[in-house]
């Protein structure tokens, strides 16, 4: 159909002379220009010309790593021999790294809080609970001040 096909700055421009040959008096598009056209003949354009339409914004890509969790806050917040009232929490941890000890409670995620006014006090033990395989385990203890008799 087409004898050749071009691509400029404004998208496909092809030239027509096998597809008007038959009509002498419509003129041709030779590379990118138009020829004149005699006076009383229309200019034809054929509908098979195609232009390519160029965007007009970027387009944006999808990132795969943009998301980020929120902080969790674990660790000590009590150490040993700070003053604590009971509520207090003393560490927060996921997982049993330290285990409650006497008037230390122990929450539903692990997190280890006070259940009487004292001073906080780590003790490191080794566990032996019914004859099994011995462990080193960090115990958290809420000491309470002794109160001296009044005589």
């Amino acid at each position: 159909m087409f004898s050749a096909l071009r691509s400029n700055s404004r998208g496909l421009v092809a030239s027509f002379s096998e597809l008007h040959r038959s009509i002498p008096e419509i003129p041709r598009v030779l590379s990118g220009s138009i020829a004149e056209v005699p006076d009383g003949v229309p200019a034809v354009v054929p509908a098979l010309l195609q232009f390519q339409r160029c965007a007009t914004k970027k387009a944006g890509g999808s990132s795969t790593n943009g998301r980020d969790s929120n902080p969790q806050f674990l660790g000590v917040k009590k150490f040993g021999g700070e003053a604590v009232i009971p509520g207090n929490i003393i560490v927060r941890q996921r997982g049993t790294k330290f285990h409650p000890g006497k008037n230390v409670g122990m929450g539903k995620d692990n997190t280890i809080y006070a259940l009487s006014e004292g001073k906080v006090q780590f003790e490191r033990t080794v566990w032996n609970f019914r004859n099994r395989k011995s462990q080193k385990r960090i115990f958290i203890n809420v000491t309470t001040p002794k109160v001296k008799a009044k005589q």
